[in-house]
């Protein structure tokens, strides 16, 4: 953890807040309630296609299930109106065990959230602001004066570059809009296409698909081809483009730069990953956080073959590893000691059979401080395998299976041209 002073209240000053998980909650609700409806309808009319038949009580039900089919894009809408609009207020920004919250002139507080999941400072005429997001999904702004202050923000909640990985997501409004509209085409042309050719009594349903698929096909579409997604860790960078997910070990990456709205990483073999960020100032705060990172590569290389497997079975490896910190040093060599494991385990750089035995070896040495400590690691990867691998370590408990996946995945990620 960073050795930043916390913040000075006075410092800190406007806060926005964007209800970004409460929107998704609604939007998902609004999506239930149209494919329970017409999910629901569908099956009664298929079961009963002459309305006069129909049980009363089902009826009833029926009549629900078309209403609620009805209702869901006017829910859906107040999930748009939600995700759009931010709640903003002026104060002095402050933390304590309830989360973040901001007191304003008239001494009333505003809670901003708990649990933040991560975070990253970005550059904004003149100031800082410190992008947080939160666990439920909901994200929050702050902006304050200067990089000392956003930086020792970022540490005091618990979520800097060694504390927390950072995830975030962008997608340009014309992609948005395009992706709607090629979703809400799509949708259309294949409600039309069942309506003509379905028999009955499948017509009735196809009728209903025909009204719901301009409501749910756009979102999807977005999803898929507008959203993006970026995830920088103590191990590496992960990014997801629709169903397309790739991952670089920091390992790889020589260096980062920003040119316009692209943050550009260079690899070592000579080539770059370009990333087209299409939000303001954002490219520029992930430049910030992947150099903080690049910054502790290679701290633990001399050490790491003390805790690599090498030749050694899965269970001589870990019973080697249990006692390795409890043994005496020797008049050729020093004992090995609770900040080797360390150096080793928060290397991106050192083998990954290496980083879980730094792992294991500290949590059964040092007891639930150590442990504690691992698992703050583990959190800061973004490489999903390495973080069980890491966390079940922690525990004393690591299966030979999980390592020698991460091991191979990793070693292939750093041959990967």
């Amino acid at each position: 953890m960073s050795d930043a002073p916390a913040p000075p209240k006075t410092l800190l000053g406007r806060a926005r807040r964007s209800l970004v998980g409460a929107a998704r909650w609604v939007s998902a609700t609004a999506k239930g309630m149209a494919l329970g409806g017409f999910g629901l309808a569908s099956v009664l009319f298929l079961l009963f296609p002459a309305p006069g038949v129909l049980p009363a009580p089902l009826a009833l039900v029926a009549l629900g299930a078309i209403a609620a089919m009805l209702a869901s894009p006017f829910v859906g809408v107040v999930g748009m109106l939600l995700r759009l609009g931010g709640l903003r207020r002026e104060g002095e920004v402050h933390h304590d065990a309830r989360g973040l919250f901001i007191t304003r002139p008239d001494g009333r507080q505003w809670v901003l959230g708990a649990n933040v999941a991560s975070g990253v400072v970005v550059p904004s005429k003149g100031q800082f602001d410190v992008q947080l997001r939160f666990v439920d999904g909901n994200e929050a702004s702050i902006l304050v004066r200067d990089e000392a202050t956003a930086d020792a923000l970022l540490d005091l909640i618990g979520v800097g570059p060694e504390q927390r990985r950072t995830r975030v997501s962008w997608a340009s409004l014309p992609k948005r809009v395009a992706a709607g509209v090629a979703g809400a085409v799509t949708g259309l042309t294949l409600a039309t296409a069942l309506l003509m050719i379905a028999p009955e009594p499948f017509n009735v349903p196809a009728v209903f698909f025909w009204f719901m698929a301009p409501f749910l096909a756009p979102p999807l579409f977005a999803k898929w081809l507008a959203w993006r997604d970026l995830e920088v860790g103590t191990d590496g960078i992960a990014w997801r483009y629709g169903r397309k997910r790739d991952f670089v070990p920091l390992g790889r990456v020589s260096g980062v730069d920003v040119q316009g709205d692209d943050l550009v990483v260079r690899l070592v073999d000579g080539t770059d990953r370009r990333f087209t960020i299409s939000k303001d100032g954002l490219a520029e705060g992930l430049r910030r956080r992947v150099e903080a990172l690049l910054a502790s590569v290679g701290d633990g290389l001399d050490r790491q073959a003390l805790f690599a497997r090498g030749e050694q079975t899965f269970a001589q490896w870990v019973e080697r590893m249990r006692g390795l910190l409890k043994q005496e040093g020797t008049h050729r060599s020093r004992p090995v000691q609770a900040h080797d494991a360390m150096a080793v385990l928060e290397d991106p750089q050192a083998e990954p059979d290496a980083r879980v035995g730094a792992a294991l070896a500290l949590g059964h040495a040092e007891g639930p401080a150590a442990a504690a400590r691992v698992r703050v690691v583990a959190e800061t990867c973004v490489h999903p395998k390495l973080r069980v691998a890491l966390e079940s370590a922690a525990q004393g408990e690591v299966e030979e299976e999980v390592v020698e996946d991460v091991r191979r995945e990793l070693r292939l990620a750093r041959r990967d041209d």
